[in-house]
């Protein structure tokens, strides 16, 4: 017969007479385990004369990363343009930051401009060289960790590198001892 014990000692299927033909000797659903280690152990008896086991040392990791962008948000980007989040996971891989010009909605052909292997706590995610060109943009952090989870954040920004135009003085009136002054824009 063979026993199967899956998770923490969690759940354990029904002992089988031997191997079905298709080598599909359980199914367990991790999704229902806690995450964390757990270990996953086969045993096979042989009437009274034999036993053997296997024994596989797995990690459940049902939690998906965190990914936020705290900085640019709904803001102008200035220089030095910093972005700064979270990029973090108890099985962290890996992280990228992405840019594309447009609101959220409408951003498409995003170009990676950073990318890390470590995890990163309410801190630099990026420091770009200097200011992409004047317009909307939409930042997207993807976040991976070692089990596939993935993450992602979005954030728009404004960049305005265009000094406003100066107003003209249209005309100024002595009133008394006041000066009123009108501008065109």
């Amino acid at each position: 017969s063979l026993t199967i014990t899956a998770g923490n000692g969690a759940t354990t299927f029904p002992a089988l007479p031997g191997l079905p033909a298709d080598g599909a000797i359980a199914l367990w659903d991790a999704a229902l385990a806690p995450d964390g280690a757990a270990t996953l152990s086969a045993v096979a008896l042989h009437g009274d004369s034999g036993r053997a086991e296997a024994l596989i040392a797995v990690t459940v990791d049902n939690t998906v990363p965190v990914a936020s962008i705290a900085s640019p948000r709904d803001a102008f980007l200035r220089d030095p343009a910093i972005f700064t989040g979270t990029a973090s996971d108890t099985n962290f891989a890996r992280y990228r930051l992405l840019l594309a010009r447009g609101t959220p909605d409408q951003a498409t052909g995003f170009v990676e401009i950073a990318s890390g292997t470590s995890p990163v706590q309410s801190g630099s995610l990026a420091a770009l060289s200097g200011l992409p060109a004047d317009g909307v943009y939409t930042a997207k952090l993807e976040v991976y960790d070692r089990a596939g989870n993935v993450s992602e954040s979005v954030s728009a920004f404004e960049v305005d590198t265009s000094p406003p135009v100066a107003p003209v003085l249209a005309s100024a009136t002595l009133s008394g001892q006041s000066v009123l002054l009108a501008w065109n824009a």
